[in-house]
């Protein structure tokens, strides 16, 4: 699949999330108007003043401070609640978003992708939010269902905004105690809670420290969950270039790196919100927090050929597009030429059609599992005594520091019979059942077929 089209679809995502942050920065806005409007009409005639309009330094005008928590009850109960439980909804749509794209980046693991799917529950876990049945309606028939925040999770310490309501108490208090004037007391207020031109209101800033942000590391822990259970590795740095990007994501934007690379982003000069006199930074998580807060960058996992394909050399597998074009001269032209010939007679007699799309099957399932493995065209030979007696032949080869180790036949190497009347047998040293390779794969650890496949191989490479 090419890569615009993962391209396509990753952005998809992103406009989703940006446009999903848009909605909640206008219903943060409108909720900052609406708090602002309830607090200058619930403490009108409240406070008691001088005669010269000042707030009088008295225990009970202090305490109005307390009253704070009821302006703030009633936002959360009318507004804030229903925003913020929209907010987690949006943030679990994520998943099938992200599962859309895996699907389309590695089409031959759906099963697996659905399965690694169905595990994202802890997303919502650590959201804090629930899905009940709706009374008297069939989920399965008509898909409504109850969101609700759970009590003393992520969602619910977000609706309530207990650092913004010491905020405004405090302001209370202060104000009482300063004997400010009342109408100075409103301008003061209306500065905190709903900003100026170059301030945030309150809420704002509160959405934007604890809120906003969650968005985006929710989307990236998602997608980790994904790219482990894959065993992807190599990511691009997606996401453009704006007048606010930092430095630290300017020069990694779209560009590709492997997961282990992240380890020493940690120490960089340009990484924010290290501790005074740190140099490395333990506590930065590189794969959620990107380029910290505010980041819009994401991490858009691939597969190690594409990785290879946008230049990352040591991405690259050892493929027989690769092999076949560093063949110049003519000896090994006429070798190839001999073995293509050998591979269709093989074919022809034994009845097993390509080995090389099962063998490249067999190396995908490997390299997901973690395991260094490439497909490799080699002469196969059972009789090492006559090696004229030889064909070609696709296999699957796990490699250790450069070298082949062991190997992954999609044929039965030793009674070489059609795969279809293997499948449903127990076959010796069978390394993986015929579910997950679609043609039942031998691991061959010793004896004539490895030694001899082995010694070529490394003939080949070293």
């Amino acid at each position: 699949m090419p890569d615009k089209r993962l391209s396509d679809l990753w952005k998809r995502k992103d406009d989703y999330i940006k446009s999903r942050l848009d909605w909640l920065s206008k219903k943060v806005d409108r909720s900052q108007q609406i708090l602002l409007n309830n607090l200058t009409s619930g403490f009108a005639g409240e406070f008691s003043v001088d005669e010269f309009g000042k707030l009088k330094a008295t225990t009970r005008n202090m305490r109005l401070a307390i009253k704070m928590d009821q302006f703030f009850n009633e936002l959360d109960e009318q507004t804030l609640r229903k925003v913020n439980t929209q907010y987690g909804q949006d943030m679990l749509r994520l998943t099938p978003l992200n599962e859309r794209y895996y699907n389309t980046l590695i089409p031959d693991a759906t099963d697996v992708i659905k399965s690694i799917s169905e595990k994202v529950g802890f997303i919502e876990q650590a959201i804090g939010i629930k899905y009940t049945q709706v009374e008297g309606e069939n989920f399965l028939l008509t898909g409504k269902y109850n969101a609700e925040i759970i009590k003393g999770g992520y969602l619910d310490n977000i609706t309530k905004m207990p650092e913004v309501r010491q905020q405004m108490k405090n302001y209370v208090v202060k104000s009482v105690a300063n004997k400010k004037g009342f109408s100075e007391y409103l301008r003061g207020m209306k500065e905190i809670v709903v900003g100026t031109q170059s301030r945030d209101g309150a809420l704002e800033r509160y959405y934007k420290q604890y809120a906003y942000d969650t968005f985006n590391q929710t989307d990236a822990a998602i997608n980790k969950h994904y790219a482990d259970n894959l065993n992807l590795t190599w990511f691009v740095y997606s996401g453009g270039i704006i007048g606010t990007s930092r430095a630290f994501c300017i020069k990694r934007s779209q560009k590709v790196f492997n997961t282990k690379e992240t380890e020493t982003w940690k120490c960089d000069s340009d990484l924010i919100g290290k501790p005074k006199n740190v140099k490395c930074d333990q506590r930065y998580n590189p794969l959620i927090e990107r380029g910290r807060w505010n980041c819009r960058h994401t991490l858009r996992y691939i597969t190690s050929e594409m990785a290879c394909d946008m230049g990352r050399e040591d991405a690259c597998d050892i493929t027989v597009e690769e092999f076949n074009t560093n063949m110049t001269s003519l000896q090994e032209i006429e070798w190839k030429e001999r073995i293509m010939k050998d591979s269709e007679k093989f074919v022809e007699e034994y009845g097993l059609g390509s080995c090389g799309p099962v063998a490249d099957n067999i190396t995908n399932v490997l390299q997901r599992q973690g395991i260094d493995a490439r497909v490799m065209f080699c002469e196969y030979t059972t009789d090492p005594s006559n090696p004229i007696n030889t064909f070609g032949h696709y296999v699957s080869v796990e490699l250790k520091g450069g070298k082949p180790v062991r190997i992954f036949d999609p044929t039965n190497a030793v009674r070489l019979k059609p795969i279809s009347n293997l499948k449903n047998n127990i076959i010796p040293d069978q390394y993986m059942d015929y579910e997950i390779f679609e043609k039942t794969g031998r691991s061959v650890d010793d004896g004539i077929f490895t030694n001899e496949m082995v010694k070529w191989w490394e003939n080949k490479i070293h």
